[in-house]
């Protein structure tokens, strides 16, 4: 009998680069003092299913902030790559929401979650600082909305499993990854002593209206 093929289906585009030009960004940066600027997430929303310290909610950054203006500038010409790669016909502009830090320490973590609120398209995590997560945890993940349903047979005794339920980006230091506000994603426990911090933020799509001439 002759072989047929397997295909894969229901994929979804995920984007992971290298942010260079970060100079400029890195200078206003490091002047923040991290330590009061993220606050514990139990302080203002003890209902998030984390324990990570945050700006998120806080009102700690605002976009005049010098650091959030060059942040934004240095992460958006990965955003155009993407969107780009996967765009419809209709013609749009960008609107990114108010970024803010993730700073994370031994024990704290990010449960699965997703970002579709308040007309989010896409959603990125940058990471500034990413010690190695086979030494000291804090392993971003993406979740199979369907990982009840990867397996099957079970009711016989037998399971088959039909689809990975976790997926695990290969990033490090510098990297930013953009994706889907609807992908269930999280954060693992960091068990290590280095500090964890990332960038995360929502861009929302405006779609232009068309001019018939």
């Amino acid at each position: 009998m002759e072989k047929g093929v397997k295909y894969d289906i229901f994929s979804t585009p995920i984007y992971i680069g290298k942010v260079e030009d970060d100079k400029k960004f890195k200078q206003h940066f490091s002047s923040i003092d991290l330590t009061t600027f993220a606050k514990p997430t139990d302080i203002y929303n003890p209902s998030w299913l984390c324990n990570v310290n945050t700006s998120h909610g806080t009102n700690d950054c605002k976009f005049e902030d010098k650091w959030v203006e060059s942040f934004l500038s240095m992460i958006e010409n990965h955003v155009t790559d993407f969107v780009s790669s996967i765009k419809t016909q209709l013609e749009f502009e960008l609107n990114p929401s108010l970024p803010w830090v993730n700073i994370y320490n031994k024990g704290q973590y990010q449960d699965t979650h997703t970002h579709v609120f308040s007309g989010n398209v896409l959603s990125y995590c940058y990471y500034y600082n990413l010690p190695d997560t086979n030494v000291n945890g804090g392993k971003f993940y993406f979740v199979n909305s369907n990982a009840d349903k990867v397996a099957f047979g079970q009711e016989y005794g037998i399971s088959v499993v039909t689809a990975e339920r976790k997926y695990f980006p290969d990033v490090t230091t510098g990297d930013i990854v953009i994706f889907p506000s609807w992908l269930e994603h999280g954060v693992s426990a960091v068990t290590g002593e280095e500090t964890r911090i990332t960038i995360s933020g929502n861009i929302r799509i405006n779609v232009l209206p068309t001019i018939n001439y």
